[in-house]
């Protein structure tokens, strides 16, 4: 490593830590502690996407002065900066970014939703931060046996939270990558896919996830204060209908008929369109909040005290959309999710976490009162009826009063089993 790519490595780090909120003092003793581990990770010849807390510890000796500079340096090397000044020095990846692009072209042609397209970038682009530290500039270079690397680089890598990523996380890079390479295949790029021997992680499937019963739900809902009413009619919309949380939060005003109790779902997963009902009780809470509390979260009325300050007037505000946040702007995903767990733990159900239990609790309810399995399929938006096996939870309680149900004393099968 010459001496010119070192001052463009302390450099970036000195830019990465400008981007963050730090006092003056903080930022000194930071960016101190992070060249004084940048220097012992060269004198050590220390591969940088090797460096784990291990070496961080042994950096430290026991230290405090030294471990907040270092870990500060560590997070740099797993960076978006970083990785930009990498691949400024290689010279062949413009061109493999061109390929990736292209890529991610073809997948959104293919109808794929875009956070899912942003998952596949972030998956394809591990594996070109790799390709980076082990000194490979061209894609046509990889083979099995850098893919095998790769796999074996991968528990290495920790979360922002520096925790190991979990096997199902793993999996998915490695899915994405294997597909990457299907498509390249395809293009022509290799002749054989170096990716068809990647395996994946073994696998051990957590036990399968109880949803809300009917009383549960209605402990939720009563437990939403009354002032509420956009976090109210979101639940009730997602319940009543079996909506996904991102097909909720992109409901425009448009996609609504009162009239009918219908919604129309544009753009759903794998791009398709759908029509579905709502109930009455979700019809009640929607039309509530559209007329009386969507208009003050438009005009920015239920901004905390701390930001009023703030000059938002130049903010363009959402008048399409139907579920706004406190700044006039759709509702992410994200802030959805903080809401909804903050009721299940107001009911005192722990146990439960997101808006996609609301979604199983509704096809389950719905199947254990008769509903038709077809129609329950039309209602989530799936073509084949066995992609909807892991949204019905059933316990033993149901299969109890099936028996007793269907295999009364006068049935043969009944009397044949006893």
């Amino acid at each position: 490593m010459n001496d010119n790519f070192k001052q463009q490595i302390i450099q970036g780090y000195y830019n990465f830590l400008a981007n963050i909120r730090f006092t003056n003092n903080s930022f000194k003793t930071n960016l101190k502690g992070g060249k004084q581990f940048f220097n012992y990770i060269c004198s050590k010849n220390l591969k940088f996407y090797n460096i784990t807390d291990k070496d961080v510890e042994e950096y430290c000796e026991g230290k405090r002065t030294r471990k907040y500079g270092a870990l500060w340096f560590l997070k740099y090397l797993k960076s978006e900066e970083y990785y930009s000044l990498q691949r400024q020095r290689n010279k062949g990846v413009d061109r493999d970014k061109t390929i990736s692009h292209e890529y991610l072209l073809h997948l959104k042609a293919l109808g794929w939703q875009k956070s899912t397209i942003l998952g596949e970038k972030y998956n394809v682009g591990k594996l070109y931060r790799f390709l980076i530290d082990i000194g490979i500039s061209d894609i046509k270079q990889v083979d099995d046996k850098v893919l095998s690397n790769f796999r074996g680089h991968l528990p290495l890598l920790k979360t922002r939270f520096n925790k190991s990523l979990k096997t199902k996380s793993l999996n998915y890079i490695l899915l994405s990558v294997k597909c990457f390479f299907s498509y390249l295949t395809d293009k022509g790029v290799f002749l054989t896919d170096p990716g068809i021997k990647l395996k994946v992680f073994k696998y051990v499937r957590d036990k399968i996830r109880e949803v809300p019963c009917y009383d549960e739900v209605k402990k939720i809902l009563d437990v939403i204060p009354a002032d509420k009413k956009r976090d109210k009619a979101l639940v009730e919309v997602v319940y009543s209908s079996a909506l996904r949380i991102s097909e909720a939060l992109n409901l425009k005003l448009n996609n609504i008929d009162f009239d009918k109790n219908l919604i129309t779902v544009r753009d759903g997963k794998g791009g398709k369109d759908r029509i579905v009902p709502f109930g009455y009780y979700a019809k009640e809470c929607l039309g509530e909040y559209i007329n009386t509390a969507r208009t003050k979260y438009l005009n920015g009325e239920y901004k905390a005290e701390w930001n009023r300050w703030l000059k938002t007037d130049e903010i363009k505000k959402d008048v399409e959309h139907v579920f706004l946040n406190n700044w006039g702007l759709r509702l992410q995903k994200q802030h959805a999710g903080e809401i909804i767990n903050k009721y299940y733990k107001k009911a005192n159900l722990n146990k439960y976490r997101g808006f996609h239990l609301l979604r199983a609790a509704s096809a389950t309810h719905m199947f254990k009162n008769g509903c038709d399995i077809r129609i329950i399929a039309v209602m989530l938006g799936h073509k084949d009826i066995r992609s909807i096996d892991r949204y019905i939870r059933l316990n033993v309680n149901d299969l109890r009063i099936a028996i007793e149900t269907y295999l009364n004393n006068d049935n043969k099968l009944y009397k044949f089993l006893g």
